[in-house]
């Protein structure tokens, strides 16, 4: 059984309550208009691709990705690192499809606060462009695509996005290319998989 206590991921719920009255939607209310869909309770990501030693909190709305913490000794805390998983891009096999998004849930937050969370599975296709991307709040469009993907927030986002960083005191945290490859070296080793038989 995993034991969980996370205060932070608690008080995120209730802010995502709170965004979603203050800052109403037709669709994806709160941090789902920053692209993060927070789940009542941590679960199984529930994709054969998705770390055996994983909890989602979260997923995007879209084609199955799921943010997740990595759970160590059947614990989460503020600790835990979180990545990202996106089931469509397993390439090779199942450690293709998840990356670390964040050594903790609040440099988490802290780095899709320019540009929200729906974008983060760019990181599969387009590592070096989206890492550009989500480290300046210049960057501007050039293409249709950039749009469909999520790289902008659209204007109610861009208010959730600012009353979130005053409600956490969050800062935006960048990564270089050198960074982020660091980071993965760091966390992926901890991620474990199903065995090929129960996938």
């Amino acid at each position: 059984m995993t034991h969980i206590k996370h205060p932070l991921l608690d008080d995120l719920r209730r802010f995502d309550a709170e965004a979603a009255i203050r800052y109403p939607a037709e669709y994806d209310n709160g941090l789902g208009q920053m692209g993060m869909l927070l789940y009542a309770e941590c679960r199984t990501g529930g994709y054969w691709c998705t770390p055996s030693n994983s909890m989602a909190f979260a997923t995007t709305g879209g084609d199955g990705v799921h943010f997740s913490f990595i759970v160590e000794d059947d614990n989460i805390t503020e600790d835990s690192p979180v990545i990202v998983t996106v089931p469509a891009a397993f390439g090779d096999g199942p450690e293709t499809a998840s990356f670390v998004v964040g050594d903790s849930l609040r440099n988490f937050l802290r780095f899709g606060l320019h540009r929200g969370y729906f974008a983060l599975e760019q990181l599969t296709y387009y590592r070096d462009l989206t890492l550009q991307v989500y480290s300046s709040p210049e960057w501007q469009p050039t293409e249709k695509w950039h749009h469909s993907v999520g790289y902008l927030l659209h204007e109610n986002g861009q208010r959730i996005r600012d009353f979130l960083a005053e409600r956490f005191s969050l800062t935006p945290l960048a990564y270089t290319a050198d960074e982020f490859d660091a980071l993965q070296n760091r966390f992926k080793p901890l991620l474990e998989y199903p065995s090929e038989d129960h996938q």
